[in-house]
């Protein structure tokens, strides 16, 4: 079949991702495709598998772009399009406009998201053959629709190209990380395959990893010395200053790392979601402080926008951002 794909995305995103992966997998199939995508979108360094006569510049600068609709038109017309299929809401409009004089193509739209359609696409409506839902929660916001033909709806997930994960996991160092973040190697790793912005639900998943990262009580803590030290003694206090845990910690001039695994000195397991401070004395030889820093690693768990200077929450913890030294995802 010769199918034709729009697309006026200006950066690439699940959606995107979708429209390249899916335009190779029909490609290998045997279908011939043709894909419309405003001037210098990202997306086209990714079509490898289309040819490059089969890719189309179109302004697409709106819903409501006649030009855009009468070259989309002419494209269909031109290349004896048979499916016609739209990836963004302010592109259904002109993938309808663009059936007007083609009226044995079939036009296929993809909803990604769950925010209600206006009442532009009542055009759409009446010229979609069917419309692709991602997920049973996008289907009941189409559902939803006033005048929305629900008899068209079909749930498709979108697949995931699990090779080119299994690519960058093969490459992934892990003990590299691990020790870039100054984290022991028993340490738990937690990823996302996608985006990560608020509109994708990111806070579920820092959330989520969290509480996974926090399952094993334990709490990472760095500390700086200006040179080798003879003795060094870490002492963990709670949020009132009272010392919970003592003992002696490496001596190596520069970076240190300690794992306090939430027991007291005495073994004694304390509650998760307290706050806890590290100090440190050290000193050399001859009884001299080389001291330097103290760090901690954590999850941050929300974002504080409430005063001039942005705050990071881990767990019931605030850091202003001024003392953040690295951020690693």
């Amino acid at each position: 079949m010769r199918i034709l794909q729009i697309s006026s995305a200006r950066s690439i995103g699940g959606g995107e991702r979708h429209l390249i992966d899916l335009s190779s997998g029909l490609v290998e199939r045997g279908h011939e495709v043709f894909v419309a995508l405003r001037k210098g979108a990202p997306v086209r360094q990714q079509l490898t598998s289309i040819a490059p006569d089969h890719i189309f510049e179109v302004n697409l600068r709106h819903a409501l772009d006649f030009g855009s609709a009468l070259k989309l038109s002419r494209i269909i017309r031109e290349n004896e399009i048979e499916i016609v299929h739209a990836h963004l809401a302010r592109d259904y409009p002109l993938a309808a406009l663009a059936m007007r004089h083609n009226s044995d193509v079939q036009l296929i739209l993809t909803r990604h998201v769950l925010f209600p359609l206006g009442k532009i696409h009542v055009l759409t409506f009446l010229r979609v053959s069917k419309i692709i839902a991602v997920s049973h929660a996008v289907a009941r916001a189409l559902s939803k629709q006033p005048r929305f033909p629900k008899e068209k709806i079909r749930i498709v997930h979108n697949g995931i190209n699990i090779g080119r994960i299994d690519e960058q996991l093969e490459r992934f160092d892990r003990e590299s990380v691990l020790g870039k973040l100054g984290l022991p190697l028993h340490r738990s790793l937690v990823a996302s395959v996608g985006e990560l912005n608020p509109l994708k639900g990111h806070e579920d998943f820092i959330a989520a990893a969290s509480k996974i990262a926090l399952q094993n009580g334990e709490v990472d803590f760095g500390y700086s010395l200006t040179s080798a030290a003879k003795n060094v003694t870490l002492t963990v206090s709670d949020s009132s200053g009272n010392p919970v845990w003592t003992g002696s910690g490496t001596t190596t001039s520069g970076d240190n790392s300690f794992t306090w695994d939430g027991t007291k000195t005495d073994g004694t397991q304390l509650d998760d979601g307290g706050q806890y401070t590290l100090s440190v004395t050290a000193t050399d030889s001859g009884g001299a402080s080389v001291y330097d820093s103290t760090t901690v690693s954590g999850t941050v768990t929300s974002v504080d926008f409430s005063s001039s200077t942005l705050k990071l929450l881990i767990g019931n913890t605030s850091v202003s951002s001024a003392d953040v030294i690295g951020v690693t995802s």
